[in-house]
Formats: structure tokens, sequence, C-alpha cells
């Protein structure tokens, strides 16, 4: 009898450990099945779904618990302002009229139509008014061959001497027929309308011109080596502003002889209200940053990639930059994760109102020593109250979950992330470099790749001018179309005056 008690209790041990098994393994299990349902729910998104991050306040209150979030609100009504309408039931715009968005300066053709009888009698007819109909038009684009013709004359009196002809102008691309007006719509079609060099071609064969995509290529190739100077001179510029936001994307490119291709960086530095440069490199180590943030000890605003950390720490404690990270690539995590715990949606609503901060100060013109004084009283007690909840909730989420990963990103780079609110002119997040790099991404989905490593940095040159222009509202064909002309005649120091900013500051001293 007590063998048998002994076996049944034995069989109940092993029972109890194969059941603590089971739910061990169930657990497991459960928590994989939900990574990977998130990381299928997050592709299904990313393919079919929308891209904006945008969140609707009744979308709020459920995340949160209606309850939780009014009792909140009561004890908190004049912390923040309330939430803008939803923007489906907000008032559409009034459209504005043709003539508010046309340039004034826009050429006017007039055609006038009469009657035929008054065309026939016009001495019995008085006109007593008029209906207008005003249309945009445009016209064909007209190729012609440009013939500069430089006579040449001789003396009579002295036939000896030895004839006089103008002296020929020096050209950006020598031996070839290509003017600085063809080459400025390349180059605007490629870089700014992303057409790539193929159907440039195909166009201009609609025309009865023959010219190849490689002999466009190889002109870009000069292009750039001929701003390569105003290129220098603009990284100068950025590097004396003290203050850089700074983002890295890929890019493929073609290994000539291989059949394959490989992925290369355009590194993009932005300096707000100065200009932005792109830098190529072929790999995404640290050691891309030395080109631009060798010696640099400005401030550097950036996500939480470990390059930049790494490149830091290799640095002269003298000549170190300032780190700061970026709240749009945290709240990014949080957005990801916003169905999975009301711990996401209580973030998100915190980061909401640090967005709202920044919103009213841009709105109102600030200055930077408003915004700090703004961000000291208003910012830091709402970041603050952001660190607690995260602490509160970090042991309480998996690290793989969505949640997890989120609260180990922001506490991670929390020192950097709050650190904006110390100063006036640093950003809350680097949204304004990835916009100065979303032309080159909507590029590349149509011309796929670079042609070569080398021809990465001549594409570098030409997007650091042209996004530039665009940052600082200047017309890029009239930009493009006055330097090149003027490069073959001047001196690389003399070229280096040719920047965009420079350039601006001089248009306008001429127009006042």
């Amino acid at each position: 009898m007590e063998n048998e008690l002994k076996k049944q209790a034995e069989q109940i041990e092993n029972l109890r450990e194969q059941l603590a098994l089971f739910l061990q393994q169930n657990e497991q299990l459960r928590s994989q099945n939900m990574k990977l349902t998130d990381q299928v729910s997050y592709l299904i998104r990313q393919l079919f779904g929308r891209k904006s991050e945008t969140l609707d306040p009744n979308q709020m209150l459920l995340l949160l618990g209606l309850d939780e979030l009014l009792a909140e609100d009561s004890d908190n009504n004049n912390d923040h302002e309330p939430p803008p309408a939803d923007n489906d039931h907000a008032k559409k715009r009034k459209r504005r009229q043709l003539k508010d968005r046309l340039p004034e300066d826009l050429p006017v053709r007039t055609e006038i139509i009469d009657p035929p009888e008054v065309l026939q009698t016009p001495d019995d007819y008085e006109c007593i008014g008029e209906e207008t109909l005003t249309e945009l038009s445009m016209t064909q684009p007209v190729y012609f061959q440009k013939k500069t013709v430089r006579r040449k004359y001789v003396k009579k009196s002295e036939r000896s001497l030895p004839p006089v002809i103008v002296p020929a102008e020096p050209r950006l691309i020598d031996n070839s027929f290509a003017s600085v007006e063809l080459i400025v719509d390349i180059i605007i079609k490629k870089y700014c309308d992303h057409l790539p060099f193929y159907r440039q071609a195909q166009i201009l064969q609609r025309y009865g011109i023959e010219l190849s995509h490689k002999t466009m290529s190889g002109w870009m190739w000069h292009i750039g080596n001929w701003l390569n100077p105003v290129y220098q001179e603009m990284k100068e510029e950025l590097r004396a502003s003290g203050y850089l936001q700074v983002d890295e994307t890929c890019i493929r490119y073609l290994v000539p002889g291989s059949g394959k291709s490989h992925s290369g960086y355009l590194w993009v530095y932005h300096a707000p209200g100065l200009g932005v440069l792109f830098d190529w490199h072929t790999g995404r180590s640290a050691l891309c940053l030395e080109n631009i943030l060798e010696g640099y000890a400005g401030d550097l605003q950036c996500d939480g990639y470990q390059a930049y950390r790494t490149f830091q720490s290799q640095q002269a404690e003298d000549l170190r930059c300032r780190l700061f990270a970026c709240w749009a690539h945290a709240r990014r995590y949080f957005f990801n994760a916003k169905d999975e715990s009301i711990c996401s949606a209580e973030v998100l609503r915190e980061i909401k109102a640090l967005y709202e901060i920044e919103t009213q100060l841009r709105q109102s013109g600030a200055t930077h020593e408003q915004r700090k004084s703004c961000r000291d009283k208003e910012a830091k007690p709402i970041l603050e109250k952001l660190k607690s909840v995260l602490d509160g909730n970090v042991a309480k989420h998996l690290p793989q979950s969505l949640t997890g990963k989120a609260i180990s990103y922001t506490l991670n780079l929390w020192d950097e992330l709050v650190k904006y609110a110390d100063t006036g002119h640093v950003e809350i997040d680097n949204n304004l470099v990835e916009n100065a790099i979303r032309p080159s991404a909507i590029g590349k989905k149509n011309w796929l790749f670079f042609g070569s490593a080398n021809s990465g940095q001549t594409s570098a040159v030409i997007y650091s001018i042209l996004e530039t222009c665009r940052k600082l509202d200047i017309n890029p064909n009239e930009y493009i179309t006055d330097v090149l002309s003027r490069l073959p005649t001047l001196t690389a120091k003399q070229a280096r005056d040719l920047t965009p900013s420079k350039w601006a500051a001089k248009q306008a001293r001429a127009a006042a």
C-alpha cells in the first residue's frame, strides 16, 4: 500500500513538472505568436495602410479609457489646450481665385473675337461691353540649334598683321554640343522632376533628336566637377552654423562588370534656415561622418543609430559635438505599439502635448530666447511626467514586445531626448532633414540606382544645391542657369561666392 502511494506521489510530481513545462512552453509560444502577429500587422500596414501617424482624439479616448481620461482632464483642465477638431469635420478651405494662384509676371496673350456681322460693317456697331474667359495655356518646348559665329577680320591697309577675332568664351564641356540651357533642363528633369535619363532620351526622340542616356550621364559628371567648389563652400557654411541635423538613406549603385548592385548611402546634413548637404558613401559606418563632422564641436541632432555615438566617442573631448535625439523616432515606436498597451496610448498623449507647445511657438514666431523660456515652463513638467510613466511600465512589458522595445529605445536615449528643452534653437525632432531626403527617396523609385559608386557623389553635389534652393525658396532654374553660365570664367575661389545663400542675398540687395 505504501509503495502504491509512493508511485502515485511520484506520478503526481511528474505531472506537475510536465504541466509547469507545458505552461512555460505555452507562454513562450504565446509570446512568439504575439511578436509574429505584430510583425505581420506592421508589414500589412506598411504595404496597404496609411503611412500617416496622425491619431484621432476619439481613438485616444478608446485606448486610454474614457473614464480615466476624463477624470485626469478634470484634475488638470488647465494644463493643455483641448485637442483640435477632427480633420473630417473641419471646414474645407475656400479655393483661391485663379489670379491668386498664378505669378504676377506671367505673360498674357489676348485674343479678341468679334461677331462676323461686326467685321463686315464695323462702322454700324458700337462696343458696349465684353465677356472674358481666362485659361492657363502653354506651348510645346522648342528645341533649336544655337550657332555662334565669330567673324575674322583683317585690316585692309596692313594685311600682314594677323586677323582679329573675338576670343572664344570658355565652355562647360569642351567638344560638346550641349548648351547651358539644355544641361539645366536635363538637371531639373532628373533631380527635381525625377525623370531618369533614358526617359528624357525617349522624350527627345519624339522631337527627332537622338541623345543617349550615357551622354547625359557623362555631362552630369562634368557638372558635378564644376559645382564642387560651391559644394565645398556650402559645407563650411553648414559647419559654421553650429547646429546640424543628420540622417542617412540607402540607395543602390551598380558594380560595373558584375551585373549586380550594392547598397550605398546618402548622408544628409541640414542646418535650419541655411541649407542642406548630401554626402555619398558606399558604407554606413562611423567613418562616413568624418568628411563633414571631423573637428565639428557644435550641436548634432540624429536618430538612435549607434554610428553617431561611436563617432562622438572617437573624437577629442574638446572637439566632440553635443548629441540631441529625435522625438519623432521615439514616437514612432509607441505609435506602432498603440494597439498593444494602454502605456503606449498614454505616452502618445504626452508626446502630443509636447508637440502642441512647439506648434504654438512656431505659429507665434517666437525667438530662441522665448522658445527656451516656454520649454522650461511648459515642456519640462511634461517630460518629468513622461519619465515616471516609462519607469513605472518598463518591468510590465516583455523586452521583445512592441511596447517593451518602445520603452527601451526611449529610456536609452532619454538624456539626448530631453536636452532640447534646455535650448531655444534645437528642434524637437529631425523631421526637417527627413523632409530634405524626400526628393531623393522619390527619385530612386524611378531611376532605381546610381550607375556606379563614383556617380553617387556627383548626384550628392547636385542634390545639395537643388535642395538648398528649395529650402531657401530660390528658383532652381534661375540659379543653376546663372551659376553654370558664370563658372567657366571664374576661379575656384570666386566660385565659392556662388552658394545659394550668398546668391540669394546678392539678388535681394540688387532688387532693393
